[in-house]
């Protein structure tokens, strides 16, 4: 990617105004003691402790360059800024201004460059009049579209996501609906199913405490036909024996006949499970 010279720029002045002034030169070699700047020097952008500013001055390359005591650029800085950003300088050859564009790397540079690295380049423009080729307007024009663009995008998303927020709401609610109806059914089903088994619950108990009525009473039919053969046994005559035990053998016939026909009570588990079905 080419060297993007207004942000380096930009970021250079940055560390030019910041509050705690430190000499960028050390800070540029890591210095692990760096110094308190006390001069700027207005071509380079850089602030200078005194060590720094007197390397800088006796350098030939920076020897004609512009520096002010830091007291001073701090009441003029803003005059000093412009005048540093005025001046485009060569990130390969720092004391060379920028003065040719080349259209193929879309790279601009200083002379020096241009005989060193360029020499077989081709369509090679001077920075005025790669200025007045490209179209600021066009480019203008293009990124104002571009965020027309973004807006309309923006719009349709943000559209969108409130339509989504309605249907979610309007989804939560048939959702509730769905299953507080779906609840309510249950319990009906509930209390109608506990119904039916209290029905049949009943319904069954009274037939077995009818039931076990009659096989007691009964029972204490036989008991009183045993009663009665003891007694027959022990003190009867052997005509009045004979004439009791066929009596009492058609009453053994009778309570037998009943027996065989009485409720069988695994018949109840089936009506519960009929219930449950």
């Amino acid at each position: 990617m080419p060297l993007n010279f207004l942000i380096v720029e930009l970021i250079e002045k940055h560390k030019v105004g910041r509050t705690e002034k430190i000499c960028m030169s050390c800070e540029r070699f890591d210095v692990k003691t760096k110094e308190e700047a006390t001069s700027e020097c207005i071509d380079c952008s850089d602030a200078l402790c005194l060590t720094c500013t007197r390397c800088h001055e006796s350098s030939k390359p920076s020897s004609n360059h512009e520096i002010v005591p830091i007291s001073d650029f701090s009441k003029e800085g803003y005059m000093y800024a412009l005048k540093s950003f005025s001046k485009n300088m060569c990130p390969e050859h720092k004391n060379k201004e920028l003065e040719l564009f080349f259209v193929y790397h879309y790279f601009p540079c200083c002379s020096k460059s241009v005989s060193i690295k360029h020499r077989k380049c081709e369509n090679v423009l001077t920075i005025e009049e790669a200025v007045k080729k490209n179209s600021v307007s066009k480019t203008q024009n293009e990124v104002s579209a571009l965020l027309d663009d973004f807006e309309t995008v923006l719009e349709s998303e943000r559209s969108s996501l409130v339509d989504m927020e309605a249907i979610y709401v309007n989804e939560m609610q048939k959702c509730t609906f769905f299953w507080k109806n779906f609840q309510q059914k249950i319990e009906e089903l509930k209390n109608k199913s506990t119904k039916e088994c209290q029905k049949v619950f009943n319904s069954e108990k009274s037939k077995l405490e009818f039931t076990i009525r009659d096989v007691e009473n009964r029972k204490k039919e036989v008991t009183n036909t045993k009663q009665i053969l003891e007694v027959t046994l022990r003190e009867a005559s052997d005509v009045q024996l004979l004439i009791e035990v066929q009596k009492l053998n058609g009453n053994i016939e009778k309570q037998l006949r009943k027996f065989e026909t009485s409720v069988e009570t695994y018949k109840i588990k089936n009506s519960f499970a009929k219930v449950l079905r």
